[in-house]
């Protein structure tokens, strides 16, 4: 009996501790709170963020939010957004195996800062850093927009028109010991602005992923090529110093204008066969409204929605004959 009484006594001491370091049982106000090393602090508390995360948060929130942007993100759909919330100087960290570095407490509900960024100028006297959260929902998006009285920055289409051909350079090719060792075969493809309004777009800013696939920026060209031999995909055996490019300058489009680019499809498979090889050709474009540059960050997240995505694909062939 009387380690049974113990028992209890223990549990009304330290239960009741147990529960002031949830948030939930204590009334923290709208804000941005900065994830806390550990729990066992009294200046930190628990609560689970919308997706269902466990973060230790401190109990007080950062003193300035300088600005808030939500914009939509990746999709012409508007069915995802990102929050980027700029705290000037104040430094983040993260020691959570889930990486959240804060959340925002709006509504009752706490959404989680995942990466974080920043921009410093002695000269200009900037010091800035920006935290971002992703992923969010329309409906989300929406009730954080209304508390900071902000738009929420959605893609609509600005009137981009344009035409995209796939045209290999030629149609066959010698299986010559020449060009098994040095020989490429080039596709053009071409891009022409058919419509009333100038569009910018990236040349570069992808990477290819070994084994096939690609990684596409929210800014830039992606190049894909499949290649079929009888009936089988060939495996995509492009070396390693093709698996990649760097980010190039937005190349602008007016009305009327053209812009052609090259590439060689020995980088995406082997045509060491003789005979003929469909090709399955795709390009993914994100085109932006033309822009003469940003002054900050912020000027760059507050247009990052001025964005449409454009996908063609097309099937042409390549014919490898015997040499003579």
């Amino acid at each position: 009996m009387v380690v049974i009484f113990v028992i209890i006594l223990l549990f009304f001491i330290i239960y009741p501790s147990l529960l002031s370091n949830r948030a939930d049982n204590i009334n923290l106000q709208n804000g941005i709170y900065l994830e806390c090393p550990t729990n066992n602090d009294d200046n930190c508390v628990t609560i689970t963020d919308v997706r269902g995360n466990e973060v230790s948060i401190r109990r007080n929130p950062i003193p300035i939010i300088e600005d808030v942007v939500i914009y939509s993100r990746n999709n012409n759909n508007n069915t995802g957004y990102e929050l980027v919330a700029f705290i000037g100087s104040q430094e983040v960290h993260s020691s959570n195996k889930l990486r959240i570095l804060a959340v925002l407490k709006v509504n009752n509900k706490y959404y989680p800062f995942v990466s974080s960024g920043g921009e410093f100028s002695k000269e200009l006297n900037i010091d800035k850093n920006f935290i971002h959260s992703i992923d969010l929902t329309p409906e989300e998006a929406t009730s954080i927009a209304q508390h900071f009285n902000i738009p929420r920055s959605d893609r609509t289409h600005f009137g981009c028109e344009l035409k995209g051909q796939f045209t290999p350079l030629s149609d066959h090719y010698p299986l010559t010991p020449s060009y098994l060792e040095v020989g490429e075969i080039l596709v053009e493809f071409k891009i022409k602005n058919t419509g009333e309004v100038p569009f910018d777009f990236e040349r570069g800013f992808i990477s290819r992923l070994k084994g096939g696939g690609y990684r596409i920026s929210r800014r830039g060209i992606g190049i894909d090529f499949k290649i079929y031999f009888k009936g089988k995909i060939q495996e995509d055996s492009g070396p390693w110093s093709e698996m990649g490019s760097i980010m190039h300058p937005r190349t602008p489009l007016n009305p009327g204008q053209s812009e052609s680019l090259i590439y060689n499809l020995k980088n995406w498979g082997s045509f060491d066969k003789p005979g003929r090889y469909e090709v399955h050709g795709l390009a993914e474009l994100t085109l932006s409204i033309p822009s003469s540059g940003y002054r900050n960050a912020l000027e760059w997240f507050q247009h990052e929605h001025e964005q449409w995505d454009v996908k063609y694909e097309q099937v042409f062939y390549i014919n490898i004959v015997e040499s003579e």
